[in-house]
């Protein structure tokens, strides 16, 4: 049995939420939001 986890895959070969850097260190809750609402919708699956 492999010991290889689909989370593994997930984190190494998803983009669904690649965040800009830093985002979280903004102090504009409009920006982050729009920075999370542009990660989701660029995301391939």
């Amino acid at each position: 049995m492999s010991k290889h986890k689909w989370s593994q895959d997930v984190t190494e070969q998803g983009d669904a939420l690649d965040l800009d850097e830093g985002l979280f260190k903004q102090t504009d809750p409009k920006a982050i939001a729009l920075s999370l609402k542009r990660s989701a919708e660029h995301g391939r699956r």
